[in-house]
Parts: structure tokens; C-alpha cells; sequence
């Protein structure tokens, strides 16, 4: 028997039991918290440059969910997690953004030089930025970027304030403190301004990848948990009342748009209530099926809340 296969139905025998599972993670978590085993993405990581049509769709992609939602995008604006990459926040310049600050906890090993290909590519192909960057190959002053703990969105805003918009695309759920970071980010905004999040509430594959339920993660205990994941910056279970609850308080205007409910997968983005009734109902039958076995922290939370799987938040401070 090759290694590969050995190696193959090791991990297959782990990821079908929690248990293992659980135990690989808190494994995995200990070396990444003693920096054993680096938490920082790879080199070759999504966004580096290595898949350049894909990278550019991508790029493409996320700016326009940004401008969708607030088509007079405008002023400064931050991007949290953008992977060490600034291809989107070029779309935003071209948009008519003035700057864009540019912050993620993790490092990148990105290679310079693929990076400069695509953002060459990006600006040759959009007169608005050809006529910004045709004399200089620097991104800056119009873009910068900032790594590492200092620009981790639960301590960056402290030191940096004045923005019209703050937005993000799944990562809210990697943050080690969501809420307290939603506070100094309303604080950081400019009155009117906004922010866009796209928040990605399921598992990641953490056990879903072995097959298992949906919910599965949702039944590991609260002292055990951040155990397994805060190290790697996997999901931190925040769900959406919370972040509902947050912005009531903060005073800020705000809306959510469901993408995703357990059990049924993607849907068309719409508030929970205006989502068609047989989604909701499979969306519920799966949570029903799912309560008896969550751990204490989510047996009392709403149903309905408990079936969200992913949403867009937007919310205005107001003037």
C-alpha cells in the first residue's frame, strides 16, 4: 500500500469521527498558537496571482458586490481581509474611491511579481486607473496595506478613523472578537458612512468534510472550541443575533440578506422573512433535527437564527 493511500485513509478514519477530529484540531490549533507551525497562508495561496484569470474574476467579482451595495461608494475606505491582495481595492478606485487601506492579521508570501502582472492588467484594461497610474508603477498613497496583529480589525481602528465605508467578504467569522471589532469600526466611520460584510456562518469544512451535519461544530463545548480553532482563525461561532443585537445598539441603521440556510444550501439573497416559505421550512426541519445535540450556548437561540448559514450585513451610521 502507497503512503499516499495510507495517509488517505488515516484522514478519512479522523474526519469520521468527531471525536478525532476534535482532537486533530486541538493538535493543529496548539502548534499554531506556539508558532510551531505558522498560522500565515501559503505563498501560493487564493488571491496570489498564480491563478490569474481566476483571481481577476474574483477580484471582479467582490468589488462589484461592494458597489451593488452602496453605488455611491466613495471617500476612504478600509478593507479587512483581502488576503494580500489589492486587486479589488483597485476596482474601487477606478469606482471613484480617493483611498483604500488595505488590513489583515495574517501575512502573505505573495509573489511580487505575479501580483505586479495583475494589477498591471487591471489597470491597463480601465482608462479611470490608466490615467491615475500611467506614470508610476506604486500603488500608494492611493492604496496602502497593513499585516500582522496591529492591523487586526479588533485593535486597527483605534489608531485609524475618517472612513466613508468599511467592508469585508467572509471574514468576519475568522475574527478572534467580531463584535467588539463592529464597535470600533462604527466608531472609525464618517457619519453616513457604512459598512458592507459579507459573513460566512457555516463550518468551513471542519467537520462537514468528513461528512457530517451542518451543525456539527455548533455541539462542541464553549471551553473546548476556541481550543481547536482561534489559533488557525477558524469560524468563532458568532451567529447572526448577535451581530443584530450589536448594531441595535451601536444606533445604526442596518439590514441583513440572507445567501445561505442550513440544510438548503445558496438562495437568492433576500431578508429572512421575504425568502420563500418551503426554503424556510427545510432550513427549520434541519435545525429542529440538529438542537437536541448543541451545546449549551446555542440550545436556547432562535431557530431561525440558528438556520442562517451566510448573509450580507449593511449598515449606516447615522448622521
Amino acid at each position: 500500500m502507497s503512503r499516499v493511500s495510507v495517509k488517505q485513509r488515516v484522514l478519512k478514519l479522523v474526519r469520521g469521527s468527531i471525536p478525532l477530529t476534535c482532537a486533530a484540531f486541538l493538535a493543529d490549533n496548539l502548534l499554531a498558537s506556539l508558532e510551531i507551525s505558522r498560522p500565515d497562508p501559503s505563498p501560493n495561496d487564493h488571491l496570489g496571482g498564480a491563478d490569474l484569470a481566476g483571481d481577476l474574476l474574483y477580484a471582479r467579482r467582490v468589488a462589484d458586490m461592494y458597489i451593488s451595495a452602496a453605488p455611491d461608494l466613495h471617500g476612504a475606505v478600509a478593507e479587512i481581509g483581502p488576503r494580500g491582495n489589492a486587486a479589488v481595492a483597485l476596482h474601487l478606485i477606478a469606482h471613484g474611491c480617493e483611498r483604500v487601506d488595505l488590513l489583515d492579521r495574517f501575512s502573505f508570501g505573495h509573489d511580487p511579481a505575479l501580483l505586479s502582472k495583475m494589477y498591471r492588467g487591471i489597470i491597463e484594461a480601465d482608462a479611470r486607473l490608466s490615467a491615475i497610474f500611467s506614470d508610476r508603477d506604486e500603488l500608494t498613497p492611493d492604496i496602502s496595506t497593513h499585516f500582522g496583529e496591529k492591523a487586526a480589525a479588533e485593535v486597527f481602528f483605534d489608531a485609524h478613523r475618517g472612513y466613508d465605508a468599511i467592508v469585508s467578504c467572509a471574514v468576519f467569522e475568522h475574527l478572534y472578537d467580531p463584535l467588539t471589532a463592529l464597535d470600533k469600526m462604527a466608531s472609525a466611520l464618517n457619519p453616513g458612512g457604512w459598512l458592507f460584510h459579507q459573513v460566512d456562518l457555516r463550518d468551513h469544512g471542519m467537520f462537514t468534510a468528513g461528512g457530517h451535519p451542518e451543525l456539527t461544530f455548533l455541539t462542541i463545548p464553549n471551553w473546548l472550541y476556541p481550543y481547536m480553532s482561534r489559533g488557525r482563525g477558524r469560524p468563532n461561532r458568532v451567529l447572526i443575533d448577535s451581530y443584530r443585537h450589536a448594531l441595535a445598539r451601536l444606533g445604526m441603521r442596518y439590514e441583513f440578506q440572507v445567501t445561505h440556510l442550513v440544510g438548503v444550501g445558496a438562495v437568492t439573497p433576500a431578508p429572512y422573512d421575504q425568502l420563500p416559505e418551503a426554503q424556510r421550512a427545510l432550513a427549520l426541519d434541519a435545525v429542529r433535527r440538529a438542537r437536541p445535540h448543541l451545546s449549551k450556548a446555542f440550545q436556547d437561540r432562535d431557530e431561525r437564527d440558528l438556520s442562517v448559514a451566510s448573509f450580507f450585513m449593511t449598515a449606516v451610521k447615522q448622521a
